[in-house]
């Protein structure tokens, strides 16, 4: 059998419901609307994903992988480290307009259905652990300390900006953000 065409199906449920679950919310998106978008049959549906639970972990870190090639490849033509610091936030000035301001696709499917629990929740704070090592990895390079204690708090307000631009649809969040970043460590 060929491999490419065994995994079409699979691709496209996982495009399709990547785009309804971060358009439209985890909860409202049915597996029948999935299936139809998809163009796909029900038996191939679950052969390729038992659950819708199991669907949505496939899509967060197909999702995790896809985002943070994004952030990487952003930040990284950056060499200076406050540059680098910086460019996280121009990051988010390019990415949350471009997705309409739908924000963080973690954060909306674990407050839309806190209690899912179990692997979803798993991958969400994986993804947010791996963030935070990042940017930890990124203050590393910096003269200022503690040097963990700063990025926590480069973490906490690149996900309050991330919050508060999906809030208000405008980028000022990031802007404040950034230069308050900017000023902590240039002290």
């Amino acid at each position: 059998m060929n491999s490419k065409r065994h995994s079409e199906p699979a691709e496209r449920i996982l495009k399709t419901a990547g785009e309804l679950f971060y358009t439209q919310g985890y909860a409202a998106t049915g597996v029948n609307q999935i299936i139809s978008e998809a163009g796909v049959a029900r038996a191939s549906f679950y052969q390729h994903f038992p659950s819708k639970k199991d669907l949505a972990v496939a899509y967060l870190r197909r999702r995790h992988r896809i985002w943070f090639q994004w952030l990487r490849s952003h930040v990284e033509r950056e060499t200076e480290p406050t540059a680098r610091l910086s460019a996280l936030f121009d990051f988010l000035a390019d990415w949350l307009p471009a997705s309409g301001y739908r924000g963080c696709a973690f954060l909306n499917m674990m407050s839309e259905s806190p209690t899912l629990g179990g692997e979803i929740q798993a991958v969400i704070k994986q993804h947010k652990s791996e963030l935070r090592d990042y940017i930890r990895a990124l203050t590393a390079y910096l003269d200022v300390s503690p040097q963990e204690q700063i990025a926590d708090v480069v973490l906490v307000l690149f996900e309050g900006a991330i919050i508060e631009c999906q809030v208000m649809r405008d980028l000022w969040p990031i802007e404040a953000a950034k230069k308050g970043i900017l000023r902590l460590i240039d002290r």
